[in-house]
């Protein structure tokens, strides 16, 4: 099961066929994610090193690497992710990844949590994360 920094948890999930992934508040699209965070100097040249030599291959590798991983899976772990209702992070980066999930009938839950700023995840994909990992480990618990 994979859980935390939200881009490895869905690019190694997807690329490694891990069997569970618990995602909150996911960046998809990491390059453009992360050209508007860069705010100061220091952040966008280390924004341009992350980029290479062209900025304009390397903003799209960062882009579409979660959405290349989900292309390109034939199968898929067991999906459960929480954004918030009003979080930029479900508007402009889960529900296309979301859409890729549905055109290839991939099984997934999704928690909308009743906020609108990012800040405030860690406080509501606490508890889901809990509740997701109590659900798996009673599941497994009752199969044995």
């Amino acid at each position: 099961m994979l859980q935390g920094q939200v881009k490895a948890a869905l690019y190694y999930s997807f690329k490694y066929q891990f069997g569970k992934a618990i995602i909150g508040a996911p960046q998809i699209y990491i390059a453009k994610y992360l050209e508007q965070r860069a705010s100061s100097e220091s952040m966008r040249q280390r924004f341009h090193n992350l980029l290479g030599e062209n900025f304009l291959k390397g903003k799209a590798f960062w882009d579409g690497l979660i959405l290349n991983q989900a292309y390109q899976a034939r199968t898929f772990p067991e999906l459960h992710f929480h954004v918030g209702k009003g979080d930029f992070h479900y508007e402009k980066h889960l529900k296309f990844l979301l859409q890729v999930l549905d055109e290839k009938k991939v099984d997934y839950t999704l928690d909308l949590g009743p906020y609108d700023e990012h800040k405030n995840t860690g406080i509501y994909f606490t508890p889901f994360l809990l509740q997701k990992v109590q659900d798996m480990v009673m599941r497994k618990e009752e199969k044995q």
